[in-house]
């Protein structure tokens, strides 16, 4: 009789080791899983700002001061990611057709964008919520990341504009910065937004709004807060 078990427990350990072995998960989906990695370098792929008016009208800023500064926010913008991942520069792909094919080309005149070595950089949708909310297909994400050779893509939107206290009539200026995210499986790592006010009046009730060069600075200066304060909060999100 304990001859018997006894060869009755070895013929379960032969089965139960040929199906351990046979490499067929039971129960689960045959399909490739995503290639797990780390996030180590980024590009940064759009960056729109929309000079907002009332009820969406042309905004108060002159256009030429929304221009001239895009280079510094360009440049503000990769060195904020660079304190949290390796940056391939715009400079190094600006002229890449393939990296231009992926997208629409140049954003329309609703938009401002960064002009590189003459070149300016293009939007992904012609659909204004999927600009500010910086969306990519999985595909299109995909390809961008093998096109320039990084881990991930990062889109940028900020509309500028102004804003008056509730209880005393000083305008300030406002920016309103959204930030979006995907890696090279198409994942879409995140999406955050953050307004901030400038620090300094830009007007009043009966003085007006003076948008000039001496005031520029509170909205350049309030994008890069908002900037630095979206990538701070979401880099843990990003493994």
């Amino acid at each position: 009789m304990v001859r018997k078990m006894f060869l009755v427990l070895f013929v379960l350990m032969l089965l139960s080791s040929g199906c351990a072995s046979s490499g067929e998960p039971t129960g689960k989906s045959t399909g490739t899983r995503p290639q797990r990695f780390s996030v180590e370098k980024v590009a940064l792929v759009a960056l729109n700002v929309n000079n907002y008016g009332t009820y969406g009208s042309r905004g108060i800023i002159p256009p030429q001061l929304v221009t001239d500064t895009m280079d510094s926010l360009l440049a503000a913008t990769e060195s904020t990611l660079g304190e949290y991942w390796s940056v391939r520069a715009v400079e190094d792909f600006i002229n890449d057709e393939s990296y231009y094919s992926l997208s629409l080309g140049r954003a329309n005149e609703r938009y401002f964008a960064p002009k590189v070595s003459g070149k300016e950089m293009p939007v992904f949708s012609d659909a204004k919520r999927d600009v500010i909310r910086g969306v990519l297909t999985k595909d299109t994400a995909q390809k961008l990341c093998e096109t320039l050779a990084v881990d991930a893509v990062v889109l940028v939107y900020s509309e500028w504009s102004f804003q008056t206290g509730k209880f005393v009539p000083i305008m300030k200026a406002v920016t309103k910065n959204c930030i979006s995210m995907y890696d090279r499986n198409g994942k879409h790592l995140f999406y955050d937004r953050k307004d901030v006010l400038g620090t300094k009046p830009i007007g009043g009730a009966f003085a007006g709004i003076h948008a000039n060069e001496s005031t520029i600075g509170q909205w350049v200066e309030s994008y890069k807060t908002g900037v630095e304060f979206v990538l701070k909060r979401n880099r843990k999100k990003v493994k």
